[in-house]
């Protein structure tokens, strides 16, 4: 099965969850490290999102550093990245898209 991972599933992005498994791929979460926010405050709010899907997923982790990040999604060979951030927290210095 094909992998497709959602960046930050938050918001919007818990739906996407949903869509991914109806169409017959395997729905991976990429959970990208709070940045500048409360890491308390984010954990909670990911976690209150993540209670919400109703479909088997992989979780994946956000690494130090980039390469050792992009080596993990390379290595799930997925059909497609999708961006899945909530406005708010999308303006964070250190994020990079892959």
């Amino acid at each position: 099965m094909r992998n497709i991972i959602v960046v930050d599933c938050i918001s919007s992005g818990v739906n996407y969850i949903e869509d991914i498994a109806n169409r017959g791929y395997r729905p991976v979460i990429l959970e990208l490290q709070p940045g500048e926010m409360d890491a308390q405050e984010y954990k909670k709010k990911v976690q209150s999102n993540y209670e919400r899907i109703e479909y088997d997923y992989d979780l994946i982790y956000e690494k130090d550093e980039y390469s050792e990040t992009l080596e993990m999604v390379r290595e799930l060979n997925p059909l497609l990245v999708v961006w899945a951030m909530s406005a708010e927290l999308s303006f964070q210095p250190n994020c990079q898209m892959i």
